[in-house]
């Protein structure tokens, strides 16, 4: 992460002063087995200015599909794959956002599914039916 910002810090970025605020406290997600999940959240400054940095995610399964940003508001999406995943299982991870407001973690976590079963009469609440 400190790698980041000097990168950053390097090509020329400035501190801004202000902080950055997010849509969302967390990202949740939920899904079915072998499906790809998106969504996205939204950044914002709080000192209105311009903002500029990077989003990445500390599971490959959580797909960045907005690595960078640059304004004063931007959305992230994202996209997480449950392939390979079994129903019931739960998965965890977070952003790691690195911008010229400093450094901020979002936490995520992604629950798969069980599937209902269904008859030619609709779902099957229980054994009985």
């Amino acid at each position: 992460m400190r790698e980041m910002r000097d990168r950053i810090l390097a090509e020329g970025y400035r501190k801004t002063e202000g902080q950055l605020t997010f849509s969302t406290k967390q990202v949740e997600l939920a899904g079915l087995p072998d499906q790809q999940l998106e969504g996205h959240f939204s950044i914002e400054s709080t000192a209105g200015g311009r903002t500029e940095g990077y989003v990445l995610s500390s599971d490959k399964r959580m797909q960045c599909l907005t690595p960078f940003f640059n304004g004063g508001a931007e959305q992230i999406g994202f996209r997480f794959d449950t392939g390979g995943m079994q129903e019931g299982e739960k998965r965890s991870g977070r952003f790691f956002i690195v911008s010229n407001c400093g450094e901020y973690e979002l936490p995520w976590s992604v629950s798969v599914l069980e599937r209902e079963g269904e008859s030619s009469l609709g779902k099957i609440g229980d054994l009985f039916q």
